[in-house]
């Protein structure tokens, strides 16, 4: 990386970004695979890593629902897709659950995370259930209007002398309580995993628009749990799984972050910053309460849950909403791509927030594409889909990794 002058001299301080070479980064457009998902924008999007579980090897994108040309809806069979992102081409796999289940509503603008449970405690019944995967869907916009219901697409590892297969997929309308939530579209959702200070699996959801199409000045803390009721041993496909989610107002009204983008803005997950290594949330751009177009930076600490306004240090890009963005924890930087800025342009570029001295470092390699309204995910930083600067619908992949053999 090449670092250029930073100086002070009697409070006076001059600051220039920093800026990554070519020799260092690149863009590659993955090979298409023969089976992927339709061009497309709007959709949920989110990565699933479990480094730990080498034999199925968990490194995934997942990319569901959203509009094609024309609103198209996408994946109206409930289905929805998977890349696993180590390998070279595009490979993509089409999750269809059982056919026995009920099925969400198509939606666009919606929000997805993936909520992992390992369920140990099966008693009899735990040689035929080993392991499960949540998809966890919020919200949206379906043909009717938003709706606030939650949707869960579990994945259940089996035994396959017992049940015949490996794994299977089913779809589960969670139960919610708590707090109120209005029905939306083009809100965030983030998982966050237990921690020290908290031994749940939860959610943050945060924004979007109302039936109005006005934006929500609003977030929320999910707490998740699972149960599971085994079937018999003579027929284990008698199982009952049941996903509910008790919600808790943040109070994002009272925090003074005036300017903080609510739709089309990027949340990120930090999980260890300051001394006491307290997880937190980050927010960046997107179109604030009066739909401007913003670059504010905002956060949740996990801990105490206290908003507050991150202020950077030196210039940064220029404001945008409808970007790709992307933590990066082994760098401990926030990534963000492309999106459109306050005159509705496509943006091309890269930048990264470095979370250590709050300063924005700016890319010049080339080869960047154009897009907004498309997904992003980091195990190299990867784009999905979205539209480009001729406003065609992408179905397209691209990764931006380092060029040193090795480095990962």
């Amino acid at each position: 990386m090449i670092f250029k002058i930073l100086m002070s001299c009697l409070g006076c301080l001059v600051f220039i970004s920093p800026v990554f070479s070519e020799e260092e980064y690149q863009w590659n457009s993955k090979p298409y695979a023969q089976k992927r998902p339709g061009p497309r924008t709007g959709f949920g999007c989110t990565h699933d890593y479990d480094p730990f579980d080498t034999m199925h090897q968990v490194n995934d994108l997942i990319v569901i629902g959203g509009q094609g040309p024309n609103a198209t809806p996408m994946d109206t069979n409930g289905s929805f897709w998977i890349q696993k992102l180590h390998r070279d081409s595009a490979h993509w796999d089409q999750i269809s659950p059982l056919s026995t289940c009920s099925l969400p509503p198509p939606r666009r603008d919606l929000a997805c995370v993936v909520y992992p449970l390992l369920h140990n405690e099966l008693g009899s019944s735990s040689n035929m259930v080993k392991r499960f995967r949540n998809l966890v869907t919020f919200g949206g916009m379906t043909a009717s209007g938003p709706v606030n219901s939650m949707w869960v697409c579990a994945q259940i590892y089996t035994n396959y002398d017992i049940l015949g297969m490996e794994q299977f997929w089913t779809w589960i309308e969670a139960d919610q309580s708590g707090a109120k939530i209005d029905a939306r579209s083009g809100h965030r959702m983030l998982f966050i995993p237990p921690s020290p200070g908290n031994d749940k699996s939860c959610v943050f959801l945060m924004g979007g628009l109302d039936e109005n199409g006005d934006p929500l000045m609003d977030a929320y803390l999910g707490e998740l749990s699972c149960s599971i009721t085994p079937g018999s041993a003579s027929n284990p496909w008698d199982m009952t799984v049941s996903i509910t989610c008790d919600w808790r107002d943040l109070d994002l009204a009272s925090s003074g972050l005036d300017d903080i983008g609510l739709t089309g803005q990027s949340v990120v997950y930090d999980p260890f910053y300051g001394s006491g290594g307290q997880p937190r949330i980050l927010i960046y751009g997107g179109y604030d309460q009066d739909g401007e177009v913003t670059d504010a930076i905002g956060e949740l600490n996990l801990g105490d849950l206290e908003w507050s306004a991150i202020t950077p240090f030196g210039a940064g890009p220029e404001a945008r909403a409808d970007h790709a963005c992307a933590m990066d924890v082994r760098e401990h930087r926030m990534i963000i791509h492309g999106g459109r800025n306050a005159d509705e342009d496509v943006l091309n570029d890269v930048a990264c927030f470095d979370l250590t001295n709050y300063a924005w470092v700016i890319d010049l390699v080339g080869g960047r594409p154009y897009r907004y309204g498309h997904g992003g995910a980091y195990y190299w930083f990867t784009l999905f889909g979205g539209i480009s600067e001729t406003g065609e619908y992408m179905d397209d992949t691209w990764e931006y990794k380092p060029l040193i053999s090795g480095k990962t």
